[in-house]
């Protein structure tokens, strides 16, 4: 090529590395920036799956399993709503029905994840997307919160942000943290 004076490491040349992790997970009606968040996310969890699993089960006692794994590589679903759930003041972030696929994350979740610097907003988006596909493979919600929470610890152990945000905070207003309960 014409920058062969450029002494480029072996295995620097022209071909680029090919990736060995593969993503085909489906996402639908989200923001350009939305379905990056997304795709990063499930992208770096199924990477370094066995550190993320370990992480998980360290933190919950319980492994997340090939179900939530192949959720996240190639055979879930994410939907970005176009009108929040909400009942008696309460909005959904995201939902999902045990043995589908498909989970749904809500527009009162990307809305207040919007703005967040990026570390923040995909530790976020690991936490629920971690969670609802935790639901799509079992029926215990406790678990589901457990690995919701240990997702968020294991992105910001990997990928720190901003000093002092959270998954939650008991201030329904505050902008530093996700919102998740």
């Amino acid at each position: 090529p014409d920058c062969a004076d450029l002494d480029l490491p072996p295995g620097a040349g022209p071909d680029p590395v090919t990736p060995t992790t593969t993503i085909s997970l489906e996402i639908i009606n989200c923001s350009d920036t939305e379905a990056k968040d997304i795709r990063a996310v499930a992208w770096n969890l199924v990477d370094d799956w066995t550190n993320f699993d370990a992480a998980i089960e360290q933190q919950t006692s319980f492994n997340l399993g090939n179900c939530t794994q192949d959720r996240l590589a190639r055979e879930g679903r994410v939907e970005c709503m176009a009108t929040d759930q909400c009942k008696n003041g309460v909005c959904r972030q995201g939902y999902s029905v045990p043995t589908q696929k498909r989970i749904r994350i809500y527009p009162n979740f990307l809305t207040r994840t919007a703005n967040l610097a990026q570390a923040d907003r995909r530790a976020c988006m690991a936490a629920l997307m971690t969670h609802e596909f935790a639901h799509s493979c079992s029926r215990f919600e406790g678990r589901a919160e457990a690995r919701e929470d240990a997702a968020f610890d294991y992105w910001q152990t990997r990928f720190p942000g901003t000093s002092g945000f959270d998954i939650n905070d008991t201030d329904s207003v505050s902008t530093n943290d996700c919102g998740l309960d």
